[in-house]
């Protein structure tokens, strides 16, 4: 988890420091009060597939494929969220490409 912390308080300073910076001329103020609740929620599912990675890296999970597998399943959720929260519309490429991920997981976790 201190590995968590200073990577992200590291990245905190870093995007601090680019914020003056940034197109729009938003002060940082304003660019909070514009905020809304996904930004949390990003923030929250981002440390939560990083403690996952280095989880599973502690439990001997090659390198190699730890990362592919979060993502992969990351991916996935997504679209299931774009689906229902969103509701977004797949198309049959989209869904072979799915059935392709779900495939791949599967010949993954295979010993």
């Amino acid at each position: 988890m201190v590995s968590l912390v200073i990577t992200y308080a590291t990245s905190l300073v870093a995007c601090l420091v680019v914020v003056p910076f940034a197109p729009g001329g938003s002060t940082l103020v304003r660019s909070l009060k514009d905020l809304n609740w996904a930004t949390y929620v990003v923030g929250l599912s981002i440390v939560g597939v990083e403690l996952a990675i280095l989880l599973a890296y502690r439990a001997g999970w090659r390198i190699s494929l730890a990362s592919v597998v979060a993502n992969v399943t990351t991916a996935l959720l997504l679209v299931v969220i774009g689906v229902v929260g969103y509701r977004e519309h797949l198309a049959a490429r989209h869904g072979a490409g799915l059935l392709m991920c779900l495939e791949g997981l599967v010949l993954i976790a295979r010993p």
